[in-house]
């Protein structure tokens, strides 16, 4: 029978899916853009809604080499403080929040997402986030709470926001969206819509000064050891 037909037992015969072609490169006014990524009242943002470039990076609190250039790339946030927007988005390897996986590669990383996002709500993300990566190997319930402590948070309010299924739900749309931009690992990067080839540090700064080129900007931090191009 033909997909969406019904057999004779009454079964529905599944629609084969289609695999998603890449999107065509669109330009705009802030340079060339591959993708339309939306940035959302929920997700974390540092740096100015009106800054000529925007940094999405996608992240797993349970991947090393995400904790590797969170360490590496965070002078960045504080150099282009007033000239790129530094958005966070979750792609947790963790069956409990994206359905893609298979086998729980990182069973921890929902919770800590979800945690981040209680952190968010009470203005302690970017704190909570570094706290997080701090403690990569054990990440339990008991943990995440010690650094709300920690951190001063209302107790009561996290821990009805860690179980609430609206923050849940912030981490899961976050998935569905890496999905739709045909993630598939940690850590991933975009500027202005595009996807870096690398995100050794390096490269993301090199990214970072192009694009901050590319849309008009005559100032870039200062180069003290002559290793960018530009």
């Amino acid at each position: 029978p033909e997909p969406g037909k019904t057999t004779g037992s009454g079964a529905v015969v599944q629609q084969p899916q289609k695999t998603a072609k890449k999107p065509k490169a669109v330009l705009t006014d802030n340079g060339w853009s591959y993708f339309d990524i939306p940035v959302e009242q929920d997700d974390p943002v540092l740096g100015p809604a009106d800054a000529p470039v925007t940094l999405v990076a996608i992240k797993d609190f349970e991947c090393s080499y995400c904790r590797f250039v969170t360490y590496q790339t965070k002078p960045l946030k504080q150099k282009h403080k007033d000239s790129v927007r530094f958005v966070f988005k979750h792609y947790p390897l963790g069956k409990a929040c994206n359905p893609n996986m298979t086998t729980d590669m990182h069973p921890e990383a929902c919770e800590a997402a979800v945690a981040t996002q209680c952190a968010r709500r009470q203005g302690a993300f970017w704190p909570f986030h570094d706290k997080t990566f701090d403690s990569q190997g054990s990440l339990n319930t008991r943990k995440l709470l010690s650094i709300a402590d920690a951190l001063k948070l209302d107790r009561g309010l996290f821990e009805r926001c860690l179980k609430s299924p609206d923050s849940w739900s912030e981490v899961k749309q976050q998935v569905v969206q890496a999905r739709q931009l045909g993630l598939e690992g940690t850590p991933t990067v975009f500027i202005n819509g595009r996807e870096l080839p690398s995100v050794h540090p390096l490269a993301i700064e090199t990214a970072l000064r192009q694009a901050l080129l590319d849309t008009g900007s005559t100032e870039l931090p200062l180069d003290e050891h002559g290793i960018f191009p530009n």
